[in-house]
């Protein structure tokens, strides 16, 4: 009996061990050095230097289109990791996937994503990587893939504008985003240790962030409920469409 309980000991220390390693692995971000050879089938992203709407659609088959859809942000980012649950392909069940294109106006760390994550949607598994990158570089990204902001120090002198890009197959499905052109201000969080903590939870728990509450975050509660208010004021802020 003793050693049997020996062995069991050590099977539950290795245990602990391989989870705790593999949560360190998980939570550390680190800079996306293959940015320039990302794909959009393989990794889904792209990273285009310079980037100019109008050659945008090059690099997508045909018959893909803008949105009338243009959400400009100045200040802090969010920076909890999300897909764009009001774009999805899972979501909406379009027939061909969905892009957000991004175009930033700083230079440094820019975005975080999980590559390969809109492959594995709803669920993530691997970690993120920071997109570094110069004043007027874009990112182009199916709209399932794991993504944030980036953490760096811009605060309020943050500007980026994103764009919204589908097969013209799927404009009818995607009409609730016609139309939309929307500026915010979003003002930073003073409590890093808070942000630090929602950050990681949702790379963690992207099922739980994003499918379970996907209602809540894809149309601006009216704050009815406890539950209503704290996810609007404490986890998604004002990056709502409308």
């Amino acid at each position: 009996m003793k050693k049997t309980s020996y062995f069991k000991n050590i099977f539950f220390f290795i245990l602990i061990i391989i989870i705790i390693s593999y949560i360190l692995y998980i939570l550390y971000e680190s800079i996306d050095h293959n940015s320039c050879n990302r794909t959009l089938r393989k990794d889904g992203y792209m990273v285009i230097n310079d980037a100019d709407n109008k050659n945008i659609l090059k690099y997508l088959p045909k018959n893909y289109v803008f949105i009338d859809y243009k959400y400009e942000i100045k200040g802090c980012t969010l920076s909890t990791f999300h897909r764009d649950v009001t774009s999805s392909q899972y979501i909406y069940n379009t027939k061909y996937p969905v892009y957000t294109f991004i175009v930033y106006y700083n230079s440094g760390p820019l975005l975080s994503v999980i590559p390969k994550s809109h492959n594995t949607t709803p669920f993530s598994w691997d970690k993120s990587v920071i997109i570094h990158g110069n004043k007027g570089t874009g990112v182009l990204f199916n709209c399932d893939l794991v993504h944030a902001g980036a953490m760096n120090n811009f605060k309020e002198q943050r500007h980026a504008i994103q764009y919204k890009i589908c097969h013209y197959d799927d404009l009818k499905t995607l009409s609730h985003l016609d139309g939309i052109n929307k500026t915010t201000y979003k003002h930073c969080n003073n409590n890093k240790y808070y942000e630090y903590i929602c950050r990681k939870l949702s790379m963690m728990f992207p099922f739980v962030f994003n499918h379970l509450f996907t209602s809540l975050l894809q149309d601006k509660p009216q704050k009815d409920t406890i539950f209503e208010y704290l996810v609007t004021n404490y986890y998604i802020g004002d990056f709502y469409n409308k």
